[in-house]
């Protein structure tokens, strides 16, 4: 997607390029659909087919759209066959805590960090948990803040952390969440999206 914020025309819409609709297909693992990172030039993706198995590829940030550029953690190691949907020993343990949320790495703790929901919940309770690696060993997730939950069905959803939101990134010991929140108003649903700001001890 390309985009010019210099221009002056209001009605200017990016400019946006399907590479591939069939990059990742239908019955194969959806890299980077769970969640993703970069760091040192290179982009970690995590992928969470039906099956709730969560797998992870790498490839250079420079080669995003190159598949044959891509290696798979498959057995412990890293490999260049892409893994099939039930294939074994693919899945990350404690990787998450099953739903939605955020990977970053927190150069202050020195540790690859995930921060989200857990996997069936609509309530705005945040999880964490952390690795050395990012392939793991995770240690198991942690509820650390409960939120407001919306009175709306499907009340607290889209848990995410943004390391990107202070100005020094992740070398602090504090991070920035939202949810989105559903509350029951005038008969319909009143959304809203809550900004908490997170001081670790």
């Amino acid at each position: 997607m390309t985009y010019d914020v210099t221009t002056s025309d209001r009605n200017a819409l990016p400019k946006v390029t399907l590479v591939n609709e069939n990059f990742w297909l239908y019955g194969s693992i959806p890299y980077g659909a769970y969640g993703s990172v970069v760091k040192d030039g290179t982009a970690y993706l995590f992928g969470q087919p039906s099956n709730h198995v969560i797998a992870l590829a790498k490839v250079p940030v420079g080669s995003i759209e190159d598949k044959s550029k891509y290696q798979y953690w498959v057995n412990g190691q890293w490999t260049s066959s892409m893994p099939a949907l039930n294939a074994a020993n693919i899945n990350i343990p404690n990787v998450s805590a099953g739903g939605q949320g955020t990977y970053f790495y927190s150069n202050y703790w020195k540790k690859w960090v995930w921060i989200g929901q857990a996997g069936i919940s609509v309530s705005a309770d945040f999880y964490i948990t952390t690795a050395d690696s990012i392939t793991g060993p995770w240690e198991s997730s942690a509820h650390f803040y409960q939120g407001q939950t919306g009175s709306y069905p499907l009340g607290a959803y889209t848990l995410q952390a943004h390391p990107g939101l202070h100005p020094s990134g992740t070398n602090v010991n504090e991070i920035y969440l939202t949810y989105t929140k559903n509350d029951a108003f005038a008969g319909t649903a009143l959304y809203s999206m809550p900004l908490i700001h997170v001081q670790w001890n």
